[in-house]
């Protein structure tokens, strides 16, 4: 959990993670959590935006940072994570990616989270990141960079697979395939940005 929650905005521990060690817990009865949109519209639950939270265990703000509250806390008191993700239908809060991440193709915001997700679904897919890369006609356009386990998953195959399960939108209009894994940081997570300016390097200049 967050710092600003004192970490009980989910909770996941015992059974819970047990059930669905993927997801980042149940929401706490000492909270609240909800979904926006990019223009702050509250969403239906099921569907992803932006996780902000509201309740006992959240801090009012920052000390002597008024510029970073009225960035991250609502006039009504839901604080705004940063995190992207959605409340499923069974209370278990996941979580898909960071609102830095989207990626904003003609006019249409796409959280990398989701193509990532459906990627892992394909038989092969050892590792993927998904990351916008500049495009003059669109502003950004989506990439994606995947290790796969063999050469038996052709970039045709790959797009084919995906095209079934998302939304074409959603499906990356440059995809790089490699049998190489692909660079993590000192914590173990991708090093997203490394793996797009090499992506840029290579393949846009």
């Amino acid at each position: 959990g967050l710092t600003e929650t004192l970490a009980v905005g989910s909770q996941a521990a015992g059974a819970v993670f047990d059930a669905k060690p993927d997801a980042a817990g149940v929401q706490s009865p000492i909270m609240d959590i909800r979904c926006t949109s990019p223009d702050g519209a509250v969403l239906p639950q099921g569907e992803a935006g932006e996780i902000e939270m509201r309740g006992v265990a959240c801090t009012l703000g920052y000390w002597n940072k008024p510029e970073a509250n009225t960035a991250v806390f609502t006039d009504d008191g839901w604080m705004k994570t940063g995190d992207v993700g959605y409340v499923a239908d069974d209370g278990y809060v996941h979580i898909t990616g960071r609102i830095k991440d989207i990626v904003i193709c003609g006019g249409e915001n796409i959280y990398p989270g989701d193509t990532e997700q459906a990627c892992y679904q394909i038989e092969g897919v050892q590792e993927c990141v998904v990351f916008g890369v500049p495009d003059d006609a669109m502003g950004e356009e989506l990439a994606m960079v995947v290790r796969v386990a063999d050469a038996s998953l052709s970039e045709d195959a790959l797009r084919a697979a995906l095209k079934a399960r998302i939304a074409g939108y959603k499906v990356p209009k440059y995809i790089e395939l490699t049998s190489e894994p692909l660079a993590r940081g000192a914590t173990e997570k991708f090093d997203k940005r490394t793996i797009q300016a090499a992506f840029i390097e290579t393949h846009l200049t």
